[in-house]
């Protein structure tokens, strides 16, 4: 918030966080059957707007903060009022996490406009939020860097990206909710939305001077006194955040608008967008699985560090259980002090899949491999088994473990032949792999654990002894949904990460700058990806699918070496196309040949991210004969990234 007695250049801003915790080893959040969301203002008068609108309210006093408690537009919420300022934010931030423990979290404010094509009214979603007044003062100026995050010892970023799925949800909102327009002298148009950055100092900003150098050297197009405070609290506690202005006036000499006259109006703008956000929020993402969001050890998905590969947007959980009716059910085993291993099971749809099989296809990059399934996938084009993965030599028990969970099955009473689909790759560094651990009930296990919602990824599962470009690899998912002009279809990917090569983010050589100081260069090993799409699309079609999925795996830094076992398996949950003993012919609408460029883009962009995901989210691993693998440094390859400017 910026403020002034007159002529302030203001804006309103809207930080929304989403809590998370982490595994293997974790402290999980528990998750109220009726979540709270907490609201932050650091004006009385927003806060005020909003207070009146509760119902069945509570009040409560914590280190001599006001939080206000009861039901806004049907949600349990908590309101407080946080004052000015970075500290002022920052305290109540914490006093609010720590002891309400939302799953969400929106903090309003007023800030100005450093972009001169913004007019008052105007909305900046932020993509990104910085402290403009931290780094190293050098002769030629402030050079702009970020601290050590005292919690994990990585280095924070200087820019704090925020969740890709919140300002989806954000543009949603702002289009929905009917804004004033605040009257000037030299126009009147109405609002418009936009995406752009937003910077915080402690030092209040009403300066041209200041404004170009903020513009030229981080891109700002808003400036404020809290908002990168907050987003510093969530980057450190694993909660996901994102920033929203409502423009009112330009942060230099020329400010035109009376602060008074824009108050009112943008505290009543910034009310309405408030009470939107939490209702979208609320219906898009099912409050059970908000505790998964950030798991993993507290380490990130690449898109909450600012890595977004390509150019299509990923579905609302960027995974493959965005593809609807697909589920994923994980079973790790970590016993003594030499089994690394596990299950990973991939359902296409909750019925009978010997009853209502999916079509699918299976693409041999390199078969150096043991996939079980694969000649007759290949001659009918279907899969009427879960597909589950694991490590090399339990390939067998588990393909007997899916065959007796599909036999057990109601309706297959009289079903005299089942062709499972098992996948694998080697984790016999880490894990005792002669012992073949997995046994059939661990089988039946990951299948009826499966779930919608977010996958837990890294180090579990079939990923839980597995190695990725000589770094703790793992499970990994990701997905992209087409737009509607382009059908709107969904593809997820889901890989268990086990191979070698030379990593590449975004065209960073990260593997040659780590390999220096690792001095790792092992190209061996396998990777097995599974796709799933809801497009119409036969065996035929999703082969060509499949076959793009190696080139994301190549965007990775991957060769596919001699001794790699590469294996796309693809399958379309269409329910249109699905193959069933009752059905005589299928007669769908099936994709055209002409429309699969979109899809064949998505499945590349998915592939590379989901391995990106696989590592990042993987954690240290100890497993036979004390082999250690560790886990990628987040700190190191961010800054490989920024030195080659590929963060969004």
């Amino acid at each position: 918030m910026r403020y002034r007695a007159v002529g302030a250049v203001v804006c309103i801003s809207v930080i929304l966080l989403l809590s998370s915790c982490s595994s293997p080893v974790r402290e999980v959040r528990e998750v109220s059957s009726e979540p709270i969301t907490a609201i932050l203002g650091a004006f009385e008068r927003e806060i005020t707007l909003l207070e009146d609108e509760l119902t069945d309210t509570q009040e409560q006093r914590i280190e001599g903060i006001r939080f206000v408690s009861g039901k806004l537009s049907g949600k349990r919420v908590v309101i407080a009022w946080t004052g000015i300022g970075k500290v002022n934010a920052a305290m109540t931030t914490t006093l609010l996490i720590e002891h309400f423990k939302p799953n969400k979290v929106i903090f309003t404010g007023i800030a100005g406009a450093v972009n001169q094509q913004l007019q008052p009214g105007d909305i900046v979603i932020a993509e990104k939020t910085a402290h403009h007044d931290m780094g190293t003062i050098w002769p030629e100026g402030l050079y702009h860097k970020g601290v050590k995050n005292r919690l994990d010892g990585w280095e924070n970023p200087v820019f704090f990206p925020a969740d890709e799925r919140l300002l989806e949800l954000a543009e949603r909102a702002a289009e929905q909710v009917e804004l004033g327009t605040i009257r000037m002298s030299t126009t009147n148009r109405a609002p418009k939305i936009v995406k752009g950055v937003v910077v915080t100092g402690d030092a209040f900003i009403a300066s041209t001077d200041k404004c170009i150098e903020l513009r030229k050297k981080l891109g700002a197009d808003a400036v404020e006194m809290e908002g990168a405070a907050v987003a510093q609290i969530c980057y450190q506690r694993r909660i996901g955040y994102l920033v929203i202005r409502s423009i009112s006036d330009k942060a230099d000499e020329g400010a035109v608008l009376d602060k008074q006259t824009f108050y009112i109006m943008a505290a009543k703008n910034s009310a309405m967008l408030v009470a939107e956000l939490v209702g979208l929020l609320a219906a898009e993402l099912p409050e059970e699985y908000l505790h998964l969001r950030w798991a993993g050890a507290g380490r990130p998905r690449v898109r909450e560090v600012g890595i977004a590969p390509g150019v299509l947007s990923p579905g609302n959980l960027n995974g493959i259980t965005d593809v609807e009716g697909v589920k994923v059910g994980h079973v790790t085993l970590i016993e003594g002090k030499d089994i690394r291993t596990g299950v990973t099971a991939i359902i296409p749809h909750s019925g009978n899949l010997f009853a209502e099989k999916v079509p699918a296809a299976i693409y041999l990059g390199n078969a150096f491999g043991k996939l079980i399934g694969y000649t007759q996938v290949e001659e009918l084009g279907n899969i009427e088994t879960p597909i589950v993965l694991t490590n090399t030599l339990n390939v067998g028990i588990v393909a007997d473990g899916v065959i007796e969970y599909m036999l057990s099955l109601p309706g297959n009473e009289n079903v005299m032949s089942i062709n499972p689909v098992v996948g694998e790759t080697n984790d016999g560094w880490l894990n005792d792999i002669r012992s073949r651990p997995v046994r059939q009930h661990h089988v039946r296990e990951a299948i009826e654990k499966a779930a919608a919602g977010p996958v837990e990824e890294g180090s579990v599962g079939a990923g839980t002894g597995t190695i990725c470009f000589g770094f703790k690899g793992g499970i990994g998912t990701s997905s992209r949904r087409l737009p509607k002009s382009q059908g709107g279809y969904t593809v997820g990917v889901l890989v268990q990460s086990n191979f070698g090569g030379a990593l590449t983010i975004n065209g960073a050589p990260v593997g040659r700058e780590l390999a220096v100081e690792k001095n790792s260069g092992n190209k061996s090993g396998s990777c097995m990806i599974v796709v799933a799409t809801d497009a119409p699309l036969l065996s035929r079609n999703l082969k060509r699918l499949a076959k793009r999925a190696v080139l994301g795996l190549a965007r990775t830094g991957s060769v596919m070496d001699n001794s790699s076992g590469d294996y796309v398996i693809a399958f379309s949950t269409a329910k249109t196309l699905r193959v069933g003993a009752k059905r005589k012919k299928v007669s769908a609408e099936v994709l055209p040949n002409s429309k699969m460029g979109p899809l064949f883009t998505a499945v590349v962009e998915a592939t590379e991210e989901a391995v990106y995901n696989s590592i990042f989210k993987a954690t240290a691993v100890t497993g036979r004969d004390n082999h250690f693998c560790e886990a990628l440094p987040i700190e190191r390859t961010l800054e490989i990234c920024r030195k080659y400017k590929v963060l969004n």
